[in-house]
């Protein structure tokens, strides 16, 4: 996606995130989201720490979007939410995991995923065809969180939402919580390479 009706939200020098943007010539919110895009989707070496997305040079859909919600909190900028939604991966959704879904016999599982929302238009900048926002047509719950929250809030949230959904969907016993978690991970794994 092209971000660059967001050109006009300039990036000023109003602390670590910003002025490390305006260092690497992203003077403004559109190159931010479309360099950001850009860069691998993979876990950092931690969760905490945001920078991590420019030195490593990759993020989740986590790290990213809570480094562009800083750049947003020390802009000042209104409108702007970061958002932790839960939604069903499929085969629509998300192909690379078609062959291990069917194999499962799970053909849909829970996925905690963070993205920006600008006067309620949701923005995704976690990789390379994301804006399609193919997760939409699934998406059964939203909250609004801060950037802290992506790492054990946005985990313990994913979780207990997950073992209500194994619980109403009766999926058996060859379908655990864990079974499907882990799951859950294999598809991340698959995402990452």
């Amino acid at each position: 996606m092209n971000f660059n009706k967001f050109e006009d939200f300039r990036i000023h020098n109003k602390g670590k995130y910003s002025e490390k943007c305006i260092e690497l010539g992203l003077n403004n919110f559109g190159l931010l989201l479309n360099y950001i895009q850009k860069l691998d989707y993979a876990r950092n070496s931690s969760k905490d720490d945001y920078l991590l997305v420019f030195s490593e040079k990759k993020g989740t859909c986590g790290t990213k979007h809570a480094l562009l919600y800083e750049v947003i909190k020390e802009q000042k900028w209104g409108n702007w939410e970061l958002v932790l939604g839960i939604y069903l991966i499929n085969c629509d959704n998300t192909p690379e995991a078609c062959d291990l879904l069917e194999k499962t016999e799970l053909f849909e599982v829970p996925n905690a995923h963070s993205y920006l929302k600008y006067k309620g238009n949701i923005i995704d900048a976690t990789k390379i065809g994301s804006e399609k926002l193919e997760f939409k047509n699934t998406l059964l719950q939203e909250t609004v969180i801060d950037s802290y929250q992506i790492n054990e809030f946005k985990k313990q949230q994913h979780q207990a939402f997950l073992r209500r959904w194994v619980g109403d969907n009766e999926l058996g016993c060859s379908l655990s919580f864990h079974k499907v978690w882990g799951i859950r991970e294999q598809i991340i794994e698959l995402l990452s390479q």
